[in-house]
């Protein structure tokens, strides 16, 4: 339980805790299991992958100077 519940996890559910620990005692190996199937059909559902560029691009912060935070007082 240690592996799954971790300082980052803290608040994951009881329910979902359970999963990851059942995966983790019965699954297979990592190295063994093929996640091509679960990508396919998560693309098929129109949601977007990794590398998907249709997102936009964060505008740039408007400063005279980098170091403007730092003169407020």
């Amino acid at each position: 339980m240690n592996l799954i519940i971790t300082d980052q996890r803290s608040k994951i559910l009881i329910k979902h805790a359970s999963a990851l620990m059942f995966i983790k005692l019965h699954g297979p190996p990592l190295r063994q299991w093929n996640p091509s199937p679960y990508v396919t059909t998560w693309l098929r559902h129109n949601h977007r992958s990794a590398d998907d560029s249709r997102t936009r691009v964060a505008a740039p912060i408007s400063s005279d100077s980098p170091d403007a935070l730092w003169q407020f007082l």
